[in-house]
């Protein structure tokens, strides 16, 4: 037997971890409350055995090599067949990782080695956040109040994306981001 729970929030996934062993979670990048990213460290560290899929909208090409890297058990986006979803449950619940072929080829190197992809995998965990929140047209106030980090550390990370994408607007910070992650 097994029990189900859901979550809107980041925090209430943090509660309903912290009061119950849950071997395995789903779970989306951006829940109502925010990001994931930090819940997911957060997960990997304090609760080992719990073994996480990444099912979002986000792109694969983006996320799904950094999240495999850091210990997610698999990634599978939301435009996926049901059929993959249920593959890659099955293949977390044997105890082994699903990785889409896509994303196999990735990590194996034999991907398209995209100079933009490059860029991308550079920024800092922190630093993908806050370009998602102002590509949202989020301000730096609100990404402040958002990721519990002050307004200067908001526009540090801001500032270090945008040189790291070879950008020096919000506007091209967002046309450059989205180009890429649509997949061109």
């Amino acid at each position: 037997t097994f029990s189900l729970f859901e979550a809107a929030t980041c925090k209430d996934t943090l509660r309903i971890l912290s009061s119950q062993a849950i071997d395995y979670i789903v779970l989306d990048l951006f829940l109502v409350d925010g990001s994931t990213f930090p819940i997911v460290d957060e997960i990997i560290t304090h609760y080992p055995g719990t073994g996480i899929l990444i099912s979002t909208m986000n792109s694969e090409k983006i996320y799904g090599r950094r999240l495999i890297q850091k210990g997610v058990r698999g990634f599978v986006c939301k435009q996926a067949s049901i059929s993959e979803l249920e593959k890659a449950i099955r293949i977390l619940l044997n105890g082994d990782v699903y990785i889409s072929p896509e994303l196999k080829a990735d990590l194996s190197g034999n991907g398209s080695a995209d100079t933009e992809r490059n860029l991308i995998d550079a920024l800092s965990d922190r630093e993908l956040e806050v370009v998602e929140y102002l590509i949202l047209g989020i301000g730096i106030k609100e990404i402040s109040n958002q990721m519990n980090i002050d307004a200067t550390t908001v526009s540090t990370y801001r500032r270090r994306a945008c040189e790291k994408l070879k950008v020096t607007s919000n506007i091209e910070l967002k046309d450059k981001f989205l180009l890429f992650k649509m997949g061109t």
